[in-house]
């Protein structure tokens, strides 16, 4: 799978692979998430230019 990774805030993330993840527990489940917002303040942030 592919993620956006914030390894240092004097960089901006990254893509890499990460192994797929999987439930910690009994009573855990992985979801698929279709969309999530993101506020500009956040990928200025993320990018160090905030």
């Amino acid at each position: 799978m592919k993620a956006a990774v914030v390894t240092s805030y004097a960089e901006p993330p990254h893509f890499l692979d990460v192994p797929d993840p999987r439930p910690a527990g009994e009573h855990q489940l992985v979801v698929d998430v279709l969309a999530a917002g993101l506020h500009p303040r956040v990928r200025m942030q993320a990018a160090g230019s905030h």
